[in-house]
């Protein structure tokens, strides 16, 4: 007995799966966005506020640390959404990572810094809120999402 198999609707479903991307786009540009302004915003608080000082005759303002901090959107890309935080500070990378004690030539110790560790811990903690922010997004579209537990 030959059977038939009619699905109604189709080509709904087919305009459906192709603009789901485009529709997905607009919701995860807005947890991108909203995630780096809000690392962004939790570094400026956690940096030192300094004063600034007078070298070699004139007064340098401080706060480079905190002005340092720049966030790039790419909003570029057909289906993505990624966006950039960095600090472009000169001693961004020494106030994070610290310094090892050092001598002189002469043999005068000049010290060693501690490691501030505040850019890097913040930017893991909110890329993990907006990963689960995505993974809930999708799953809010009817896309099933599996994780490597690395959120």
């Amino acid at each position: 007995m030959p059977s038939k198999f009619h699905f109604h609707g189709m080509e709904k479903f087919r305009e459906a799966l192709r603009d789901l991307p485009y529709q997905l786009r607009g919701e995860a540009r807005n947890i991108v966005e909203s995630a780096a302004s809000a690392a962004m915003a939790e570094m400026e608080q956690k940096y030192p506020i300094s004063l600034g000082q007078k070298r070699r005759g004139r007064f340098v303002p401080g706060g480079a640390l905190r002005k340092g901090l720049k966030i790039t959107y790419h909003n570029d890309t057909e289906f993505g959404a990624w966006a950039t935080v960095r600090n472009t500070a000169q001693h961004a990378s020494l106030f994070e990572n610290g310094t090892e004690l050092r001598k002189t030539a002469k043999g005068y110790e000049r010290g060693s810094a501690r490691p501030g560790r505040v850019f890097v811990p913040t930017a893991i903690k909110h890329r993990r809120k907006m990963n689960r922010a995505l993974m809930a997004m999708m799953e809010r579209h009817g896309l099933k999402v599996t994780s490597d537990g690395d959120l």
